[in-house]
């Protein structure tokens, strides 16, 4: 197994802590968010649940504040959009 900075090894452990609990989905998601954002700085960032049978989103756990115009474009721009993505790719 690699090397894990500080931030990173303080993060998987904070991740292991949260799945251990018993929160509610939106109360992990934000925390989740939180405990990922100290180890990956990022612009934003979003978790989104997934429905396991379609593989659609289903909802929005947990989002970088002023996340909105971000998620609304890439709902509108790529996960919505009718024809071929050039950047991403969904499982299927």
């Amino acid at each position: 197994m690699p090397r894990l900075s500080r931030a990173q090894d303080e993060a998987r452990r904070r991740v292991n802590d949260l799945a251990a609990g018993n929160l509610p989905p939106a109360a992990l998601g934000g925390r989740l968010l939180a405990a990922l954002r100290r180890a990956i700085p990022s612009d934003g960032c979003r978790l989104l649940g997934i429905d396991p049978a379609t593989l659609l989103v289903n909802r929005t756990l947990a989002a970088s504040a002023g996340d909105d115009w971000a998620r609304r474009a890439w709902l509108r721009d790529a996960y919505l959009a009718s024809g071929p993505l050039t950047y991403i790719d969904f499982p299927t």
